[in-house]
C-alpha cells in the first residue's frame, strides 16, 4: 500500500526540477546586488531596536537570500525618574 505522500513525491522528477531551479537562480543572479551598501539600507524601528537589513530571506534582489544579516542599534534606555 502506497501512502499519499509517497504517491505525491513519485509524481515529481526532482532532478529535472533541480536543474530548472538552478537555471532560474543563475538568471536571477546575473542582475542581483552583490555589494550591499549601508547608505542604501532604510532604518527599521522594531521591538529589537533600530535595524538595517543587509540580507534577509524576504530580500530577493541580492545574490544570496538564505541568510539574515543586519546591523542593530540599541538606543540607550530612558533615564529613571528622580
Amino acid at each position: 500500500m502506497t501512502s499519499e505522500r509517497t504517491a505525491k513525491l513519485a509524481s515529481h522528477n526532482f532532478w529535472n526540477e533541480l536543474i530548472v531551479l538552478r537555471d532560474r537562480q543563475r538568471e536571477q543572479r546575473k542582475s542581483a546586488v552583490q555589494v550591499v551598501r549601508l547608505s542604501e539600507l532604510p532604518l527599521e524601528n522594531n521591538e529589537q531596536g533600530l535595524m538595517r537589513w543587509y540580507l534577509h530571506p524576504s530580500i530577493i534582489d541580492t545574490v544570496l537570500s538564505t541568510l539574515s544579516i543586519y546591523r542593530q542599534e540599541i538606543p540607550p534606555a530612558a533615564a529613571p525618574a528622580a
